[in-house]
């Protein structure tokens, strides 16, 4: 289906009949909205924080597979989001984050390194 409120949106949905529904906007005035578009609106957040915070510091290399960019996106944006949710924890940016955690995996995993005298 195709909504047109202040700009197009395309929604694909098996879920719901599309009956418009009655909304509120914040100036006080009363629409109708189909159901689907009311229900993308109030779930909404967590995708677009997500698309936010790639859109920051984006890791693409020619290396890696679309699925190791993927998972590598997930897996340290939902990290950041959880460690943020730490009391005590919220005043770090998401680079700083990024290449805490990174340097911890390699200086783990770095073999030792015997310099000869």
């Amino acid at each position: 289906m195709k909504w047109h409120d202040k700009r197009d949106v395309i929604i694909i949905s098996s879920e719901f009949v599309d009956a418009m529904n009655e909304y509120r906007a914040r100036s006080g005035k009363v629409s109708e909205k189909p159901e689907s578009i009311l229900k993308y609106n109030e779930f909404m957040g967590g995708v677009d924080r997500s698309n936010q915070l790639i859109s920051y510091y984006p890791c693409e290399r020619k290396t890696l597979r679309w699925y190791a960019k993927i998972a590598l996106h997930v897996i340290m944006n939902n990290a950041f989001i959880l460690y943020k949710q730490q009391p005590g924890k919220c005043n770090i940016r998401l680079i700083d984050f990024k290449d805490s955690v990174i340097n911890k995996l390699i200086y783990k995993h770095r073999p030792k390194i015997v310099t000869p005298t």
